[in-house]
């Protein structure tokens, strides 16, 4: 896909599947869900919902509601923090097929199509 646009994740969800090029295996499994009018909401330890915006491939949410529990793992708690402060400063978004890729400074976050209506 040359370029990603709002409707191509609208309605959409989001399974983790990779982070920086590894298989993502824990006992939970972190969600993403777009919903038509670009809020998003998901899941890593912490529910956060919120508005998101998609310009020039750069996918940015700033001011999220969420939830604030410690994960029951310490490299859960990493990701998570890291994840939400690349989508408060903008991830670059690529929508290939089924795959939801977010990166940013050497960092990805793949994630596969779950379904079409979150």
């Amino acid at each position: 896909m040359d370029k990603t646009l709002p409707e191509h994740l609208a309605n959409r969800s989001f399974a983790l599947n990779e982070v920086n090029g590894v298989p993502f295996a824990a006992e939970i499994t972190p969600i993403l869900a777009f919903a038509g009018d670009m809020r998003i909401s998901g899941a890593i330890c912490n529910n956060f919902t919120g508005k998101a915006e998609l310009k020039d491939d750069i996918l940015t949410a700033k001011y999220l509601a969420s939830t604030k529990k410690m994960c029951f793992a310490e490299d859960l708690n990493e990701l998570e923090s890291n994840f939400m402060r690349m989508l408060d400063t903008g991830m670059k978004a690529v929508l290939d097929g089924e795959i939801l890729t977010l990166s940013q400074g050497g960092h990805s976050f793949a994630y596969r199509l779950e379904n079409n209506n979150p």
